[in-house]
C-alpha cells in the first residue's frame, strides 16, 4: 500500500503544528483520501482473497487454528479451548525458522500444568516466522491465545489445505459435539 501521510509544508512562519491558510495536516490529508476513496477504504478494512478473507480464523480438529495473512502465508497458534485445557503453559517447543511443516504431522509441543501436548500442523509449509516471546514467555499463550500468544507464521505453497479446515460456526459445532462424547 502506498505511503499515505503527505505531509504539508507550513510556512517558516507558522508555530509548528498550525497549518498554512487552507491546507490540511498530515492527518487530516490521510483521513480525508481514506472517506473520499471508497477503492482504499476497502483496502484498508478488508482484503479479500478469491472467496476468503485475509484474517479469517479456520481451525482444525486438534485444536490449533490458522489466520491467512495474505495469499500464501498463515499464522498459527492453539486455541482458546486447547490452553484452557492444558492450563498453565509452562514450555513450548517448536520448529526454527526455514524448517517445513507437513499437514497432519507433529510440529511441536506444549508443556502444561495438566501434561504434555503434541501439536499436529493443519496446513504444510515453510516456517518464515517464529514467535520468540512465546517461547521465552509462555504464558502468553494461556492469556492471548489468538493474538499475542501465536506460535508460527508459515509460507504455504497453496491455499487449499486451509480450505480444508473448520470454520468458527464448525469447529463450535466440533466441540460440542466433543464435549458430548466426553460426557458419555
Amino acid at each position: 500500500m502506498p505511503d499515505l501521510l503527505v505531509k504539508s509544508k507550513a510556512p517558516e512562519s507558522a508555530p509548528p503544528g498550525r497549518l498554512r491558510r487552507g491546507g490540511k495536516n498530515s492527518c487530516q490529508k490521510f483521513f480525508s483520501l481514506l472517506y473520499s476513496v471508497p477503492e482504499l477504504e476497502t483496502a484498508i478494512s478488508l482484503r479479500v482473497r478469491e472467496d476468503k478473507v485475509i484474517g479469517e480464523l479456520h481451525f482444525s480438529r486438534d485444536h490449533v487454528w490458522v489466520r491467512t495473512d495474505d495469499d500464501i502465508r498463515a499464522t498459527l497458534g492453539v486455541t482458546d479451548y486447547l490452553q484452557e485445557k492444558l492450563g498453565e503453559i509452562y514450555a513450548i517447543k517448536l520448529p526454527e525458522e526455514g524448517e517445513e511443516i507437513i499437514k497432519e504431522e507433529v510440529f511441536g509441543n506444549v508443556e502444561a500444568k495438566n501434561g504434555r501436548r503434541e501439536l499436529i500442523a493443519p496446513i504444510s509449509g515453510e516456517v518464515i516466522e517464529v514467535n520468540y516471546e512465546a517461547l521465552e514467555v509462555p504464558e502468553i499463550v494461556n492469556e492471548d491465545p489468538l493474538a499475542e500468544g501465536w506460535l508460527l507464521k508459515v509460507e504455504m505453497p497453496s491455499g487449499l489445505e486451509f480450505d480444508d479446515l473448520l470454520t468458527e460456526e464448525e469447529y463450535a459445532e466440533y466441540l460440542s459435539e466433543e464435549a458430548e462424547s466426553e460426557e458419555d
